[in-house]
């Protein structure tokens, strides 16, 4: 008998600024559904996020074993995945190319339960293109948030500062710079979100 846990054919993302707990919730998840007996699990991530070798949560050491697939293939989890497998997640959705929207669509028309998480927005405060392909096909969406590191300020984050060199990172730097690789990063509420040269 299929647990009430595992939906097939729903697709649900955990997305938010950096900080805000998405990889904790999508490791939580897919811990609870591993308990189900006989539920077969995979997860995946993107080879850009180097940080770590599997999916991490910086917020209590939570850690799960992951396959890692290249950011511009993203049709390479299908290689990956036979009829046995009830339950698929996936971390940093956003640092796949768009074309993950028709991988996630088709895998839930294979009646698969698909978690996933990543940022919505990107260090300019623009939606990732990844992401905003996604957001429409979820069955379930859920908008996480963190705590303003502004100094003293504290109220409700929805954007990710970059920071380069403890400045904030203008609008013209690369789209993609890894958390430690050249960049560092904090979640900020939108009065203190700076862009610096943005021509917006």
């Amino acid at each position: 008998m299929i647990s009430p846990l595992i939906l097939p054919g729903v697709f649900e993302i955990y997305v938010g600024c950096m900080k805000s707990g998405k990889s904790r919730a999508l490791i939580n998840r897919l811990d609870e559904l591993a308990r189900v007996p006989n539920c077969q699990i995979r997860v995946f991530k993107p080879e850009t996020d180097k940080r770590n070798v599997g999916v991490f949560s910086r917020f209590g050491k939570l850690r799960l074993d992951c396959t890692r697939i290249p950011s511009k293939e993203p049709s390479r989890i299908l290689d990956e995945i036979d009829e046995s497998v009830d339950v698929i997640g996936i971390d940093e959705v956003n640092f796949f190319t768009r074309d993950i929207a028709e991988v996630v669509s088709y895998l839930t028309f294979q009646k698969k339960h698909i978690i996933a998480s990543g940022l919505d927005l990107n260090f300019r405060g623009e939606p990732f293109e990844s992401t905003k392909e996604l957001l429409p096909i979820a069955t379930y969406v859920h908008k996480l948030t963190g705590v303003c590191e502004y100094p003293e300020c504290g109220r409700r984050a929805t954007r990710t500062q970059r920071l380069i060199n403890g400045k904030p990172a203008p609008y013209g730097s690369d789209l993609i710079a890894i958390e430690g690789i050249g960049a560092e990063y904090q979640c900020r509420c939108i009065w203190h979100h700076e862009v610096p040269r943005n021509p917006n």
